[in-house]
């Protein structure tokens, strides 16, 4: 099984360890215990689509409530090497969270309603081109209406991972929902990759296929330029 703990370790010590870049920091460390297992259970019972495997075991083997955030607005020095890679941005964020076990029931909730329109009845169709907002159980809120989301059904036992946008409109350039990752532990293994950067979509779009709409493709040299300047290798 894959490891959560371990992997939640990497990315608190990731965060504390953020201060030998110069410019202004942000960082923010909040990490809970796992859930009983029992209370998991009840958890799946109460949610429309229960909770795919590997969320049982984040919330089960992980945490129940993690965040480990940071936001970096670099110095004029280092602004220059920044542009190298995110053009006419003055200021980066990123960090593992994860919608606390307590919020799940509300974020699905939140999810379908959007899908579906907020005035329309709870058993309401989704909107066009929106079936896959009632598919997925979010895990990640990004902040802006957006969500990561593991698809609830698998395929040969892998659990894709959704973007979810909210504001997209339906025959525009940006879909409502899209897949940015074959698999939950694959995510994890990549986005740990890029230094848990955003995931708002911005953020993201430099490392994604198919022209900015996934998956996730971080075999690139944009890839090792980003971690060489957050890992401080790369000096003006």
């Amino acid at each position: 099984m894959f490891d959560y703990s371990e992997w939640l370790r990497r990315a608190e010590a990731f965060v504390r360890g953020l201060d030998y870049l110069p410019g202004e920091w942000g960082i923010s460390v909040a990490c809970e215990p796992p859930l009983p297992t029992a209370a998991v259970h009840q958890l799946c019972k109460a949610l429309p689509l229960g909770l795919p495997a590997p969320l049982f075991d984040l919330y089960t083997v992980g945490s129940a409530n993690y965040r480990c955030t940071y936001h970096w607005s670099p110095n004029q020095l280092y602004l220059p090497v920044v542009e190298q890679v995110f053009p006419h941005q003055y200021s980066l964020y990123g960090g593992a969270r994860f919608i606390p076990a307590g919020g799940l029931q509300d974020a699905q909730a939140s999810v379908r309603s959007w899908a579906t329109g907020w005035n329309a009845p709870a058993d309401a169709p989704p909107r066009p081109g929106w079936e896959l907002w009632h598919q997925s159980v979010p895990f990640l809120a990004v902040g802006n209406g957006d969500y990561l989301a593991v698809r609830a059904s698998s395929t040969a036992g892998r659990f894709p991972i959704l973007y979810l946008c909210h504001d997209a409109e339906d025959g525009g350039d940006r879909r409502t929902a899209f897949e940015i990752s074959s698999d939950f532990e694959q995510f994890l293994i990549d986005w740990e990759t890029l230094c848990y950067l955003g995931p708002e979509i911005w953020l993201l779009r430099r490392f994604l296929a198919d022209d900015g709409k996934g998956p996730l493709e971080i075999d690139q040299p944009a890839t090792e330029l980003w971690r060489e300047i957050i890992l401080g290798r790369k000096k003006p």
